[in-house]
């Protein structure tokens, strides 16, 4: 292609949050080059549809669900087209497990439900009486694990706080940020005096802010990857400028400032724009901004994150001892498990195993158990089989298993995580037109990620 592309906005990266910011603004008369490195577009959001023992099989090693109500989720995939593809839940995902003293039990559903839970001990369960009274948040910034001591007790930050923010970050309590990581939390407390007194005003299970566990939650009928291909199929099709569209498998080796446009320098040519908006990692923005930056950039590189593989498992029904009657498990840190976790998605959705299977999908890795991703398959596929066998009581070989691993991990908003923000708008300052809009910044969830799209299109 000739050099360079003058286009209204140039997008680095084809994750979900890049596709959405591009949609938006496609869609809104804009000309506009996404260039992505790898050959696929998605980014953490992945499909996996293949024919194997028994017939048709379908994984999500990355998102697994959607949280419905977060409005520009949903009103992305309305202004996809994807409505009708929308499935929601069984009921049965309100049901969430805990691996706990050497088997499985049910996790409470809300705030009173704590106080009859059988994970917590007598004691345990005097000490979140206390929650009301407990002392204010302290002046310094504090980790997930110092709230949940204070507030809730030591005892439900190891069997209750800690496993959730493993589901969830993949993360270690001790370092993450409240404020950054959980600012919804902080919020209850800032706002209604206590965090259980929040909870019951708001009518709320859970701290994302979504309801109980379970409720609204949905996919869509051929898997989650359906949206970042659709939003890919319309930037591309919107595409009526030379160097407009899609640009997969053309890594971005640097931008920099050229008079009042942004210059964008990719592996197959160049674009120049007034807006870019970088939706990359931490650490390829550090790169990729080094020389505009004078190398201040390059401190991005130092947002930690967190390995994760995922395991996706098929067996018949008949093998696996457990009902399978819920969402999946969590696996506390110190409770004998390699694993962190399990989910069950044949009981959530159909069309995700053969008739007489069933699909799970073992995650493990992790600030915690950082090692896990690095071994190998063999070797890993024998830790997942062997903590499966204890908890759900599968004994037998899978039909099938396949492996993913993401290295670059899940970013982590840990005690610091302020220097990453004010860097980053120190950048944004210094290049008038660019956009931040990583992971690493506003949020890992995909309602969180789209918001962040909608912020970036928007500005």
């Amino acid at each position: 292609m000739s050099d360079p592309h003058e286009l209204d906005a140039v997008v680095v990266g084809a994750g979900i949050t890049g596709l959405a910011a591009a949609f938006r603004l496609v869609r809104a008369g804009r000309s506009v080059a996404v260039v992505e490195a790898s050959e696929r577009v998605g980014g953490c959001i992945e499909t996996w549809a293949t024919e194997g023992p028994g017939g048709a099989w379908l994984f999500e090693p990355g998102p697994n669900t959607i949280l419905g109500g977060a409005p520009a989720l949903e009103g992305l995939i309305a202004d996809a087209g994807l409505a009708g593809e929308r499935i929601e839940a069984d009921p049965a995902a309100a049901k969430r497990y805990l691996w706990h003293r050497g088997r499985l039990r049910a996790l409470p559903r809300g705030p009173l439900g704590l106080l009859a839970t059988p994970v917590l001990s007598a004691r345990g369960k005097l000490r979140l009486l206390r929650e009301p009274w407990a002392p204010g948040p302290p002046t310094e910034e504090e980790s997930v694990a110092g709230f949940a001591r204070r507030r809730l007790g030591g005892e439900a930050l190891e069997v209750l706080a800690a496993p959730f923010v493993s589901g969830i970050w993949a993360g270690d309590p001790e370092k993450l940020s409240l404020c950054h990581a959980f600012p919804r939390l902080a919020a209850l407390e800032r706002e209604h005096g206590g965090l259980l007194k929040g909870l019951l005003r708001a009518g709320r299970g859970g701290a994302g802010g979504g309801g109980p566990p379970g409720r609204g939650l949905f996919t869509l009928r051929a898997g989650l990857a359906t949206l970042p291909r659709r939003l890919a199929d319309a930037v591309e099709a919107a595409a009526t400028v030379p160097g407009a569209g899609m640009h997969a498998g053309t890594p971005c080796r640097r931008l920099v400032a050229e008079g009042d446009r942004l210059r964008v320098e990719t592996a197959a040519g160049t674009f120049r724009a007034p807006r870019v908006i970088l939706a990359v990692p931490a650490a390829a923005t550090a790169e990729i901004l080094a020389d505009a930056t004078g190398g201040a950039s390059r401190a991005l590189a130092e947002v930690p994150a967190a390995p994760v593989v995922t395991v996706a498992l098929g067996y018949r029904r008949g093998d696996v001892a457990h009902p399978l009657d819920g969402f999946g498990f969590l696996a506390p840190h110190g409770e004998g498990l390699s694993i962190l976790g399990c989910l069950f998605p044949s009981s959530l959705f159909p069309g995700r195993a053969p008739a007489g299977c069933v699909a799970l999908t073992a995650i493990a890795g992790g600030r915690t158990r950082p090692g896990l991703p690095d071994l190998p398959d063999a070797e890993l596929l024998a830790l997942v089989r062997a903590d499966l066998a204890r908890t759900l009581g599968v004994t037998t070989e899978p039909l099938l298993a396949r492996i993913r691993r993401w290295l670059a991990g899940i970013p982590q908003y840990e005690l610091g995580h302020d220097r990453f923000v004010e860097l980053a708008q120190a950048i944004e300052s210094r290049l008038p037109g660019l956009t931040l809009a990583g992971s690493y910044l506003g949020g890992v969830s995909l309602p969180d990620r789209v918001a962040e799209a909608e912020r970036a299109a928007g500005s």
